[in-house]
């Protein structure tokens, strides 16, 4: 019987397969990519409502929210911790109610001793074995451009873990002189919901900062880097507390080195204020009431600014 000739492909047909593959790869990195953004959205969602909740529950047991940061000195009138002799933010002051409490007992809130939280036990020296370089995941948005979040560059030999999550002090958080101290958390006040004038779910209590900003980062002028921004076991009102002067996810322009001394230097203090991450189109935000939502970019500054304030007595728009 005659043989039968095996069938095999055309250089054409190849082509064509090998065309129709790099389309429908194409088209699923996309996909791919949209699903996990969407996953680490809501990942990072229901890490503010975990503070959120951490918050209200700290307010039940102690009949007030914790100080933004509990820490001598800063602006006039503000300057007396409320907790005397302790230095500490409203983060270390949550540990216990994001289940952390193991962790805060490692914790010196001494402010005469503090140093001794920079310094590894095991070693005698600073590394990362200190309370200051101690990261969980509550601490990070799934969608940070640095993993792990660590600034292991600015302070050497002392390595600082980093956060994500900012309380909301109102218009300004830092510099210490400035703080406008309108917000639910900021420098030496411990604020009731009853203080809270403007209505809880018109109040932001937490939100984002992304530390990615590449211009900030290589403009000498500044002589920074947001990767030393937000040491949440330091107690610095720039590093774990936010303001609302600047628009949602505010970056330094590209042009920056052309516009006039003093806008540099206020674009400068809004970058470390501003609120912002890696989400696409807008950030992350939980209320004094403790739910969250999304703040896009294109939110106007005036409902921005009014819902930072908790007794500023503004009328919130529709665009919140």
């Amino acid at each position: 019987m005659p043989r039968q000739r095996r069938l095999a492909f055309t250089l054409i047909e190849l082509l064509v397969v090998i065309a129709i593959i790099a389309i429908l790869i194409g088209l699923l990195v996309p996909a791919v990519q949209k699903v996990r953004e969407a996953a680490a959205r809501a990942q990072c969602q229901n890490n503010l409502k975990q503070w959120g909740l951490a918050a209200h529950t700290y307010h039940d047991a102690n009949r007030k929210f914790p100080p933004g940061v509990n820490r001598a000195g800063g602006k006039a009138g503000f300057n007396v911790e409320p907790y005397a002799g302790k230095r500490f933010d409203w983060i270390i002051a949550l540990l216990p109610y994001v289940e952390q409490g193991n962790l805060q007992k490692l914790y010196n809130f001494d402010r005469g001793t503090w140093n001794s939280n920079l310094i590894d036990p095991a070693t005698g020296q600073p590394g990362a074995g200190a309370f200051s370089a101690q990261s969980f995941s509550l601490l990070v948005c799934p969608s940070s451009a640095i993993s792990p979040l660590t600034d292991n560059v600015t302070d050497l030999p002392t390595i600082w873990a980093l956060t994500s999550y900012l309380g909301c002090a109102g218009l300004v958080s830092w510099r210490d002189a400035s703080e406008t101290c309108d917000g639910l958390f900021y420098r030496n006040r411990a604020h009731r919901i009853a203080d809270v004038l403007d209505g809880t779910s018109n109040t932001l209590a937490f939100s984002e900062r992304s530390n990615l900003d590449p211009v900030f980062d290589s403009y000498p002028p500044f002589d920074d880097r947001l990767i030393g921004w937000g040491w949440w076991a330091y107690g610095g009102v720039g590093d774990v507390l936010f303001g609302t002067q600047a628009p949602v996810n505010f970056r330094i322009p590209a042009n920056i080195d052309t516009l006039p001394a003093a806008t540099q230097q206020q674009y400068y203090i809004w970058r470390i204020n501003a609120i912002g991450s890696e989400h696409t189109g807008g950030v992350n935000a939980c209320r004094a009431d403790g739910s969250v939502s999304f703040l896009s970019d294109s939110v106007s500054l005036t409902t921005l600014q009014a819902l930072g304030t908790r007794a500023g007595g503004e009328v919130i728009q529709g665009d919140n």
